[in-house]
């Protein structure tokens, strides 16, 4: 058995590597290939794996195998002659191709959701549960949940004004909901979940209590000081000794008594001087002018003042710390909370994200040697291969580890590839350090179960090494392992480990040449910004006049804004750009236009929405408009509605008609009312396509628009002759002939804010485990080593970044640096610079190298364009004919049929009882029935939703589905007026009008036998007969 640890630098292979290593599995028996699992970190690395297992099982199919350096290692393992490779490959090939679901290359999510889907049960799920993959769908779900609570539950509104009122302390313009959008974003990743148990058997109550238990113990150690301080003062003022009189005078120890007495610093700046410290440390008491008759007072009472000193400094340490853990108290209490409200939302809706799995997958496998779960999954799967390994996070390893324990127990080959250099995720909690300390286990507890998992690991490990360069030239090759060797020379002793294997090693028929180019410009100069984008665009042009293409050249950026800022630079200068950020849809004039209508139809005087609807209106219109002019005509109204804003701009309909259209309409409205050109716009059509597929009401729209607004953006097809543009996070796994980098970092932060602690308070047991901020107040309180420990993890963060950055070039690698800045990128260059003692002050470019003839053709792809935008009012496209006229002849004997539709109709918008009001209202604001009509039908739609056998099914908590439409195998499609999921228990209600059919029956039979075909277990159907009296018919 073996569990080969391969450390694989940038350009080294892996994939191939990854390749090979199944191979040589799968080879030796074809059939073990559905016994291999390979676990990459993206769904485009799993793909980009199985296709390049079934492109090497081809090549080693065919009879003129290519013996690349890609093959001579598998073909020289394997030993075969000739004859039995292309055999053996043939048939593999054939086999995986026949059985594709038991190729196993998948990411590690959908390796746990294919656990999760098995063992739903097991792990407290219902069987149809639905995954939500992106947080921002469910994050205003459970904001909701949380808001509904707010005024009934009193402590919970406590706690979010508490949260509230301690963030605002934090920032200056401060936005409740975004931060509370963030904060619940941050909560459902894995941060914080072991930490997060020892509090879950708490309520609220209990948690208020120690709030205020914490408050109590804040102001009595407050008191205490305070108290000792003035005992100081006093002892001083009884001998007539001021400030003057001591060493440093108001810079030293009387002042420090004085302060603490007077309470009114900040909590940090309460502290002892230097020079108050050293009257304690030096023994330092008097100032130079005293005259001897106070030395002689001072000397007797500095013993007692020594003694208040150490008291006061021991209380100032224990009101820090406590007052840093209230800090975060409220928090803590809503993290509680929000797990709640989580775990009630998928009970509820049967949807759960997929940050849910491991935790769940976790607490159903803790402390158990050999979890039942894997017991039955570990038959199936006995190779495991893992990718990217620096980047899985402790809970993905914890549950991953019985795994392989089990594979190498049985005398398996097990495989992990990562490369230390390249951890560039911790903010999304991978944690590099579990592939740095193999086969040791980081953090690993003092259980028996810890102590063999290491030992086995221990026993199999097998360290290998991966440090050939075959994707850059040489120039780059050497240029990397020499500047990472400085820079990483001078930072902290955990840098440099994982910087102790650093240089690369040039391939046997590497690729002379290449460049690498450093490029400054003087921050302190008045055109700083304008010079460094010029740079960038010299760059471009160098690069096109040595046959380079616009889609070979590719601009790093360390953060979004910077991607903005030279993404819209080069647009101005007629220079082809692609770029996520540059696609956001909320970056388009008229999206921003139609969310402004949106926001204006739910609150018209939203002078923000105000100022965004005419500024949105202007762009998008390209009219000569003047905005200053249009806002202060429009906001001189008081608004109640939208009609004094439709009116100035010629759109003539009743505000009260658009209120009723759904949210979709409300946008194809606004395109028809305020665009003058039919022209497709590719932003507006995508904002349409995600407005269709929310079919949600306003409110909740505006919510989700919010929290996913900095997440939409245009998929574009790859090869658009246009340079690329993207975040350094984004280029993981990526390379291009010509990178350029701005990895600018002028105002450093670490990247975790926050750390768990353990806390023993003697009146305050409840509380097992705290939050507490992470910054430089720790070191007041003797954790500087938790503070020191985040600032080194954050240089090593940044540093991998800029490693991730400067390997991806194969030609040419241009750097954009600051002088005379406090910019960390460039203060890592300008230290490289020195060590080659060629840096000048006044030098604004360092080459190294020359950029080559490009001799590559650029693959360009012609996309499809639209050219017209299509919309109608559909209200304009119905002609409804006499007979079926609902508002004529509603309950005439002649339009029992319209009748019928009207009811089905009204039926489809209620799902729960409190539905019944809005919907009526809407049906009367539409004024197309009289009031008379309008309460017989309400009256008969009542009477459903309060009938006893009928009102179960227009409760909460229930999944609920009215008019759903399925397709079936055939490709028909049914389309059941209501189902409802309770559980394990689904129940199909069909209404119907007029006399009783067989008909009716045969239909509601075969939805039943749909859902029967869908593996739900318990299905019920019921038809309901819409007379005078409602009967209702169970199958």
């Amino acid at each position: 058995m073996s569990l080969d640890v391969y450390k694989s630098s940038a350009g080294s292979g892996k994939t191939t590597t990854l390749v090979n290593e199944y191979l040589k599995i799968a080879l030796k028996n074809p059939h073990s290939f559905r016994h291999i699992l390979a676990i990459t970190f993206t769904n485009k690395a799993a793909n980009e794996m199985k296709e390049r297992v079934i492109s090497v099982l081809k090549e080693l199919s065919s009879k003129e195998i290519k013996n690349s350096h890609k093959l001579i290692d598998l073909i020289k393992y394997l030993n075969y002659d000739e004859f039995t490779l292309i055999d053996k490959s043939k048939y593999l090939l054939s086999l995986i191709l026949n059985n594709y679901d038991d190729f196993a290359i998948s990411t590690i999510d959908s390796f746990i959701h294919r656990i999760i889907r098995t063992f739903a049960s097991d792990v407290s799920l219902p069987q149809n549960f639905e995954v939500v993959i992106d947080k921002s769908d469910l994050i205003p779900q459970i904001l909701n949940g949380l808001y509904e609570k707010v005024g009934k539950d009193s402590t919970l509104t406590n706690f979010l004004l508490g949260f509230v009122m301690s963030e605002a302390d934090e920032e200056n313009n401060y936005d409740p909901t975004s931060r509370l959008i963030d904060f619940i974003d941050y909560q459902i990743n894995e941060d914080g979940f072991f930490e997060i148990k020892k509090i879950d058997n708490l309520s609220l109550v209990q948690l208020n209590k120690i709030i205020s238990a914490l408050k109590s113990e804040i102001n009595k150690l407050k008191s205490s000081i305070i108290e000792k301080s003035n005992e100081a003062l006093k002892i001083c003022a009884d001998r007539n000794l001021k400030a003057e009189d001591f060493y440093q005078g108001n810079r030293g120890i009387y002042k420090y008594f004085n302060d603490l007495s007077e309470f009114k610093k900040a909590d940090d700046k309460l502290f002892p001087t230097k020079t108050a410290l050293k009257t304690i440390t030096e023994d330092n008491w008097y100032s130079s002018k005293v005259d001897s008759h106070k030395k002689e007072l001072i000397d007797g009472i500095s013993e007692e003042l020594e003694i208040l000193f150490e008291k006061t400094k021991e209380n100032l340490v224990s009101y820090l710390h406590l007052r840093l853990l209230f800090s975060k108290i409220y928090s803590l209490a809503l993290i509680h909370e929000i797990r709640k409200v989580f775990f009630e939302f998928t009970d509820k809706s049967g949807k759960i994200h997929i940050s849910e799995f491991n935790k769940r997958i976790s607490n159903q496998i803790s402390a158990q040697p050999v979890p039942f779960i894997y017991e039955r999954l570990g038959r199936k799967y006995r190779y495991f291969l893992i990718d990217e390994f620096q980047d899985t996070s402790i809970l993905q390893w914890k549950n991953l580890l019985p795994l392989i324990e089990e594979s190498l127990s049985q005398g398996n080959k097990n495989l992990l590839v990562g490369d230390a250099k390249q951890a560039i995720y911790r903010f999304r909690n991978g944690e590099v350090e579990l592939f740095a300390n193999l086969p040791e286990l980081y953090n690993r507890d003092k259980t028996n179960l810890s102590i063999e998992s290491e030992n086995t690991l221990k026993r199999s490990f097998n360290p290998k090494y991966l440090d050939t360069n075959y994707r850059s030239r040489e120039q780059i090759i050497k240029f990397n392992n020499e500047f990472f060797e400085v820079v990483s020379s001078k930072l902290s002793q955990r840098t440099k480990i994982i910087y102790s294997e650093l240089n690369q090693t040039l391939p046997p028929n590497v690729i002379e040449g290449g460049v690498v180019s450093m490029r400054f410009s003087d921050n302190k100069s008045e055109s700083f910004e304008d010079a460094k984008l010029s740079g960038i665009k010299s760059i471009i042009k160098e690069a096109n006049n040595k046959n380079y293409g616009m889609d070979q050249i590719c601009i790093l950026c360390r953060t979004k804004k910077n991607a903005s800022q030279i993404f819209e630079y080069l647009i101005s200068n007629q220079i082809d750009v692609i770029s996520n950020e540059s696609l956001l849809l909320t970056n388009s004039p008229g999206v921003r236009l139609l969310v402004a209508f949106l926001k204006l139809n739910q609150n018209p005087n939203n002078e923000v929405a105000l100022a965004e609807f005419i500024d949105g209106f202007i762009k998008f219109s390209d009219n000569s408009l003047e905005f200053h002019t249009e806002y202060s005509e429009l906001s001189k109204f008081k608004l109640e509605n939208l009609d004094p804003v439709l009116s100035r701009y010629n759109v003539d309909i009743p505000t009260k008609l658009i209120s009723a259209y759904s949210v979709f309409e409300m946008v194809e409205f606004a395109l028809r009312s305020f665009s003058t050109s039919d022209t497709t716009d590719v932003f507006i059509q995508y904002f349409l396509d995600f407005v269709f597929e929310n079919n949600i009401n306003l409110d909740e729209f505006l919510i989700l628009w919010e929290g996913k607004k900095d997440k939409i953006f245009i998929s574009m097809p790859e090869n658009i002759a246009a340079v690329q543009i993207m975040t350094i996070h984004k280029a993981k796994g990526l390379d291009f002939p010509i990178v350029i980098v701005d990895a600018e970092n002028r105002a450093p932060k670490n990247t975790k804010s926050e750390y768990w602690e353990p806390i023993n308070i003697e009146n305050i047991s409840d509380l097992k485990i705290g939050l507490m901020p992470l910054n430089k107040k720790l070191n007041l309180i003797g954790r500087g080593d938790v503070y020191e420990i985040e600032e080194h993890k954050s240089e090593l963060d940044f540093l991998n970044l800029i490693y991730v950055a400067f390997t991806r070039p194969k030609h040419a690698l241009y750097i954009i640096g600051e002088i005379n800045s406090k910019d960390l990128f460039s203060k890592y260059l300008i230290e490289y610079l020195e060590h080659k003692n060629v840096w000048q002050q006044d030098k604004m470019g360092y080459d190294f190298g020359e950029l080559p003839l490009n001799s590559e053709d650029s693959e360009i792809s012609n996309g499809l364009l639209l050219n017209k935008f299509i919309s109608e009012d559909w209200t304009k496209l119905i002609s409804v004919a006499p007979s079926e006229n609902i508002q004529v002849d509603l309950f005439s004997s002649k339009s029992s049929r319209a009748y019928g539709k009207l009811i089905h109709k009204v039926l489809s918008y209620i799902y729960h009882e409190y539905d019944l009001h809005t919907t009526f209202s809407n049906l009367s604001d539409l004024e197309i029935l009289s009031s008379s009509e309008i309460d017989i039908i309400k009256d008969l739609v009542s009477k459903v939703i309060t009938h006893p056998e009928l009102k179960k099914y227009f409760q909460k908590g229930l999944v609920i589905k009215n008019e759903t439409e399925i397709l079936l195998k055939n490709g028909n499609t049914v389309r059941p007026d209501k189902v409802i999921i309770d559980k394990d228990k689904l129940t199909i209600i069909d209404y119907k009008t007029g006399e009783e059919k067989k008909e009716d029956v045969i239909q509601i039979k075969g939805y039943k036998s749909v859902f029967q075909d869908l593996n739900y277990k318990y299905v019920e159907a019921k038809l309901v007969y819409l007379n005078d009296e409602i009967k209702i018919i169970e199958l």
